[in-house]
């Protein structure tokens, strides 16, 4: 299979409702990546309008990313995809060394500043406003899918995973995603303004940054 030609897989990273990631290389230069397995029994497909060509979702949704025409520093972008029988394989970039945010604040020694928390909320509401302005709405915003890169004198926030992912109507603010598009998870968000739920789960994210840099554990919130 090209895939296995072209990539080598390593460890898992995670694992979640809908798949599960593993960190990986491209072979001809040894590019990190993150290599995501998806059942096709969980795969959400949707109709592009321009085309009407029929993607699985999450690979519309990171292609539309892709083909911005200015790159956000904050995305992780889509690398390569393999739709097959049994599986949809996606190859995406992984920046490194990277930890998600909720290892990340756990590391912490002594407990992350007001400052830095600063920076990592700025760094996310300017991601999230990209993705609104290219009409996608993330859904799933929460310290497991937010890395953060740990080499720099400034955490380098990334958000990543896509799963749950849809387009956005900009008129009347809702999912323009019909039902059988989306995971049974989401469906109680499709009636939800994708702006208010966004602004919901910074707000949740902040909140716990702010709980950390004052020195209490993160298990202590009424959020974790």
């Amino acid at each position: 299979m090209e895939f296995w030609k072209k990539y080598v897989e390593l460890h898992r990273l995670g694992r979640g409702a809908f798949g599960s990631v593993f960190a990986g290389y491209r072979r001809e230069d040894e590019l990190p990546v993150a290599i995501k397995h998806i059942p096709q029994k969980m795969v959400c497909y949707t109709r592009m309008e321009e085309n009407g060509r029929i993607l699985p979702l999450e690979v519309a949704v990171m292609l539309k990313l892709r083909d911005e025409p200015v790159r956000q520093p904050s995305m992780v972008y889509l690398l390569d995809w393999y739709n097959l029988d049994e599986e949809l394989i996606l190859v995406m970039e992984r920046p490194v060394p990277c930890d998600n945010l909720l290892v990340y604040l756990m590391k912490q020694k002594p407990p992350l500043n007001e400052n830095d928390a600063k920076i990592i909320i700025k760094q996310l509401v300017q991601a999230v406003i990209y993705l609104h302005n290219a009409n996608i709405d993330h859904k799933d915003i929460n310290f497991g899918n937010i890395l953060i890169r740990k080499d720099l004198e400034e955490p380098k926030v990334y958000l990543i995973d896509f799963g749950v992912s849809s387009f956005l109507d900009r008129k009347p603010h809702q999912d323009l995603i019909n039902f059988y598009d989306l995971p049974i998870d989401s469906l109680s968000q499709v009636k939800r303004d994708a702006e208010i739920r966004t602004v919901l789960q910074l707000g949740s994210v902040l909140f716990k940054l702010e709980v950390t840099y004052r020195g209490r554990p993160l298990t202590d919130t009424p959020f974790q």
